[in-house]
């Protein structure tokens, strides 16, 4: 399986204020294979400074290397992909700031940028009949596509948190879906409700899939929340954190600590443990350190 592609902007659609739509295509992605997960996500590589053609990692025992050099990239959701015309579809949230919320916010058909394989992490079990969706800005993407692919028999509780009411796009309709939105957080005075929604509403019963994507913190407490204190099975809910709150802070803070989590992440799975166990310790080694 090809692991990274080179693919070019063939078309720009903004969906808001602050979602912008990118699909993309070229020759390279006749060799794109979906995970068929809709939460699947890729990594998309972006020029350096002066280059017009980011250059392609490849892939070795200690993770990407680039031979020629380290481009920048940032992880998204694929919205939609289509394998008969070859087209990419990626949603780019934009924050303030940010080397690849600059590039989404001035791009221009024919730019290229390179794309990596996808990998997805719902995987609900195929007999549920309902899932629950708790998402801020950046998880509208996933939401959507989660919501085009719906079991017949399944329906959908859906609880969405934007920074402002431009900010609610349509989503797919149907009797079958209920879409809760609420206006505040993604770095406006009012702090996030995600996880609030998620103690007040999350019922992961049988039959039922959790699913949370949002700012790191409130995503991995919902988590802690879901595991902890409603005991349910790591089968019956996904949590994701797809961006970071003033992620430099963070990263300084964390780098002034004695932690680091790829080495503890190996050890924990060389020691056999479970998933969750690993999820865990990562979680009481972060928050041991105010992180």
């Amino acid at each position: 399986m090809t692991d990274f592609f080179h693919a070019r902007v063939i078309k720009v659609q903004w969906l808001g204020p602050r979602l912008v739509r990118v699909s993309f295509g070229g020759e390279d992605l006749r060799n794109f294979s979906s995970t068929g997960s809709p939460d699947e996500s890729i990594s998309v590589i972006l020029p350096r400074p002066g280059d017009t053609k980011p250059p392609l990692p490849v892939v070795t025992d200690k993770g990407w290397d680039y031979p020629d050099g380290e481009a920048p990239s940032r992880t998204y959701t694929v919205r939609r992909h289509d394998p008969l015309t070859s087209q990419v579809v990626v949603e780019f949230a934009l924050h303030t700031r940010g080397i690849a919320a600059d590039w989404a916010r001035h791009v221009r058909p024919g730019a290229v940028v390179g794309l990596s394989a996808p990998h997805a992490r719902y995987r609900p079990d195929p007999d549920d009949h309902r899932v629950q969706l708790f998402g801020d800005l950046p998880a509208l993407p996933a939401v959507g596509r989660i919501l085009q692919t719906l079991g017949p028999d399944c329906s959908a509780e859906v609880w969405l948190e934007v920074p402002t009411p431009a900010d609610m796009i349509e989503l797919p309709t149907d009797p079958r879906i209920s879409v809760n939105w609420h206006v505040a957080g993604y770095g406006t005075p009012r702090p996030s409700r995600v996880l609030d929604l998620v103690v007040a509403e999350a019922d992961p019963a049988p039959g039922t899939h959790v699913w949370v994507a949002a700012e790191a913190t409130p995503a991995r407490l919902a988590r802690r929340h879901l595991r902890h204190e409603l005991h349910a099975p790591s089968s019956r809910y996904t949590t994701c954190g797809y961006w970071r709150m003033d992620q430099e802070d963070w990263t300084d803070r964390y780098e002034k600590t004695d932690l680091d989590l790829v080495r503890l992440f190996t050890r924990l799975r060389e020691d056999g443990k479970t998933d969750d166990e690993i999820a865990d310790a990562v979680d009481a080694a972060l928050a041991a350190e105010g992180l």
